[in-house]
C-alpha cells in the first residue's frame, strides 16, 4: 500500500504565505490568493456579527419601547402626591391666616360638617385635602397591584419606595408588605433571566 505524504492545511513557516512582512515589503502589495480569501471571510464574519448584533439591538430597543406598567404607576403616584402636598400646604397657610371661628367645619371620607359661616377658601382646603390623600393612597395600592415586568422597573418601584420613606412620608397600612409579596413573585423571574 503507498503511503501518502503529508498535508499542510496551513502552508509551512518558511513559505512567503506566512511571511507576508517579507513578502508586502518586497512587493509592497501582497497579491495572494490565500490573503485575499481570508480578508474576505474576516470581512464577512464581522458583516454577520455586526448583523446579529444590530438585530439582538433592536430586538431589545423593542422590549425597551414597551412601557413597563409600573413606570406609569410610579408616576400617577408621584402626581397624586405632589398635589396631595400642595393641598396640605395650602390647608396649613389657610389655618395660620384664619380665625379659628372661620374654620370650624371638617370634612372626611366618612362625613362632612360644613359650618356655613366658615371661609369658603377653608371649605374647599379641607374637602381637597381629603379627596387628594384618597387618590395618592389609591395611587399607593396601585403600585404593589401593578406587577413590574422588566429589571428596570422593578429598580425604579425600589427607588421610590425608598425615596418615599426617606423623605418622611408614610405609605398607606399593609403597603410594605405587598410591596415584600410583589418582590417574592417577581424576583425568581428576574434570576432566571424572563425579564429585560
Amino acid at each position: 500500500m503507498t503511503r501518502a505524504d503529508r498535508v499542510h492545511s496551513t502552508p509551512p513557516l518558511s513559505t512567503s504565505l506566512n511571511n507576508t512582512a517579507d513578502s508586502s515589503a518586497t512587493d509592497g502589495v501582497d497579491t495572494s490568493r490565500r490573503r485575499f480569501l481570508s480578508q474576505a471571510a474576516a470581512v464577512t464574519a464581522g458583516g454577520a456579527v455586526l448583523a446579529t448584533s444590530l438585530s439582538v439591538s433592536a430586538s431589545a430597543a423593542g422590549a425597551m419601547q414597551a412601557p413597563d406598567p409600573i413606570l406609569a404607576a410610579i408616576e400617577a403616584h408621584k402626581a397624586a402626591h405632589a398635589k396631595f402636598v400642595s393641598w396640605v400646604g395650602r390647608h396649613c397657610k389657610l389655618e395660620n391666616e384664619l380665625p379659628k371661628e372661620r374654620r370650624c367645619s371638617s370634612i372626611t371620607a366618612w362625613e362632612e360638617e360644613i359650618v356655613e359661616a366658615d371661609d369658603p377658601r377653608w371649605i374647599e382646603a379641607e374637602r381637597q385635602v381629603g379627596l387628594t390623600c384618597s387618590t395618592e393612597i389609591d395611587a399607593a395600592y396601585t403600585l404593589i397591584e401593578v406587577i413590574p415586568t422588566t429589571r428596570l422597573g422593578m429598580l425604579a418601584l425600589l427607588e421610590h419606595a425608598v425615596s418615599h420613606d426617606a423623605d418622611g412620608h408614610a405609605w398607606p397600612d399593609e403597603w410594605r408588605e405587598g410591596l415584600l409579596e410583589n418582590l417574592s413573585e417577581v424576583l425568581p423571574q428576574l434570576w432566571q433571566g424572563r425579564m429585560v
